[in-house]
């Protein structure tokens, strides 16, 4: 007999979500069960460490063993089938063009917000989304062999997810966030109150179950959790620190406009997130600016110095300044690119700071923040991230940031 849990959520932010069918310019609304999934391995890899070492199995030590087996044991692999499934429903009638959202007052907060989304020039198409206040309906289906711990563990970390970041694309800025509003088939107060520590508990509660005699898994002897903001080689909760921020908000479109780097007509940042990124972080307006030294090599054809630190990259790669005139304030046809370096080859690296925007018991709406401490680039030089820096198809290194701490008190402050 399959058990079925049913979690009735509904949207708090527009959730963006694309199928490969395109019509007219406009990718059909599609949000795959695969995707939730996806996003649940992600917090799963986030939530481990707190509670195992996950270098460790059968007391053998080896980079990310641990973390895999248990990974396997919940949502399958090759060999196993996972031990449950999900499918999601959604009110088909709530579903608009991301269009919509560029027009009006705030379209240009909504341009930044959303970039990706539509069609620059000629490449491209608009998104889809779920309309914030719509229904969403997500069921999990545990097979006949799943015991109660597992279930109570899978739906605690759809909760997590929920708590911290939200489905679809953009979740970054705070789009995607929803709200369970009821559950069926579950016992609520094993899986839904004080995230995160529940759903370490309940991982724990299954560890505990699978590995009775404690020979496969290294338990920690308590859950450690935001013990610290020192890098570590992926995100997770031991490296991490949250806060609440922009409450009592009337609109989620205000606190979108707050985390989104806007400028002014002229060139001032406008936003806390606009102070963070252009002011603190890349030098605006001040004699340590790191446009400067890309126009060295730009305009004035010096290289790149090597100790360099570009501190902008902490928010996330890749990073690209374009239209960089010979002068400050003017406009030109040069750009510069910034990539962190995966395996030789230039790469990625999301934001490290999550945010799910909320609705309280008042109607007013507040931010959860979360920052996950995690390393830049696998390239280091004397224990510093080492970035590509791509100027007129030349290639530089420079220095990453990655003075978590710092950026923490300065969102805080900001």
């Amino acid at each position: 007999m399959v058990h079925k849990v049913v979690l009735s959520c509904e949207t708090v932010t527009p959730l963006l979500s694309r199928s490969i069918v395109q019509r007219n310019g406009r990718y059909d609304f599609e949000l795959r069960p695969q995707s939730i999934k996806g996003m649940m391995h992600f917090w799963f890899r986030a939530l481990a460490p707190t509670v195992i070492d996950p270098h460790q199995y059968q007391g053998k030590k080896q980079k990310f063993l641990g973390i895999k087996k248990l990974e396997e044991l919940i949502f399958g692999s090759t060999e196993h089938r996972s031990s449950f499934s999900i499918s999601v429903a959604w009110d088909s009638n709530r579903i608009k063009n991301v269009s919509e959202l560029l027009e009006g007052k705030e379209k240009y907060v909504f341009r930044n917000a959303l970039f990706g989304t539509y069609p620059m020039g000629n490449t491209g198409a608009y998104y889809s989304y779920l309309d914030p206040q719509s229904s969403l309906e997500v069921t999990f289906r545990f097979r006949r062999t799943c015991s109660e711990s597992l279930r109570e563990f899978v739906i605690s970390l759809f909760v997590l997810l929920v708590y911290y970041g939200g489905l679809g694309a953009k979740t970054h800025h705070g789009f995607g966030s929803i709200k369970i509003n009821r559950m069926s088939g579950i016992n609520i107060d094993k899986t839904f109150p004080k995230m995160p520590d529940t759903a370490a508990k309940r991982l724990i509660d299954f560890i505990n179950e699978t590995d009775s005699r404690n020979e496969s898994f290294a338990l920690k002897d308590q859950i450690t959790m935001f013990s610290d903001l020192n890098a570590d080689e992926f995100p997770n909760l031991v490296h991490a620190s949250e806060m609440i921020r922009f409450q009592n908000m009337n609109s989620w479109k205000e606190i979108i406009r707050a985390i989104v780097a806007m400028r002014s007509r002229d060139g001032k940042p406008a936003t806390p997130w606009a102070r963070l990124k252009l002011e603190a972080l890349r030098g605006y307006n001040t004699p340590n600016d790191i446009m400067d030294d890309f126009r060295e090599v730009l305009f004035r054809r010096k290289s790149l110095r090597n100790t360099l630190v570009i501190k902008p990259s902490i928010m996330g790669l890749p990073i690209n300044y374009q239209r960089i005139g010979e002068h400050k304030g003017k406009v030109g046809k040069d750009r510069v690119s910034v990539t962190n370096i995966v395996y030789g080859e230039p790469g990625r690296k999301a934001s490290p700071i999550y945010i799910s925007i909320q609705v309280d018991k008042n109607n007013k709406y507040f931010a959860r923040l979360l920052l996950m401490a995690s390393m830049i680039s696998e390239s280091r030089k004397n224990g510093s991230p080492i970035l590509k820096v791509e100027i007129n198809n030349r290639s530089y290194e420079a220095l990453g940031n990655e003075d978590f701490e710092n950026l923490w008190h300065r969102i805080g402050r900001n």
